[in-house]
């Protein structure tokens, strides 16, 4: 996703590196603002399973969207990885 937010120059509205814009200072640029934050949040909801879209629909920014999947999913399970890793590497097909 970060590489597909890069190509299309909106990675900065994950990292929080453009911030949002308010309507009253700024309506005509809040608007466009607003705009591409919503068309992410759509990329977003589409391309994570169903089940983890219910836990941030009501989310109304992208940045805190990425928060709340790298809060959920950002933790690292060293004993489940090191298990993935030991069956990829005793896998075989076979006799091969």
């Amino acid at each position: 996703m970060v590489h597909a937010l890069k190509t299309k120059k909106k990675l900065g509205f994950v990292d929080n590196t453009l911030e949002m814009l308010s309507r009253e200072k700024d309506p005509s640029h809040f608007k466009l603002w607003n705009q591409c934050n919503s068309m992410i949040l759509s990329w977003l909801s589409h391309s994570i399973k169903a089940y983890i879209v219910v836990g941030v629909i009501n989310v109304k920014t992208v940045c805190q969207v990425w928060e709340d999947l790298r809060d959920q999913f950002g933790q690292k399970n060293v004993p489940t990885i090191f298990q993935i890793q030991k069956a990829i590497a005793t896998m075989s097909q076979g006799t091969m």
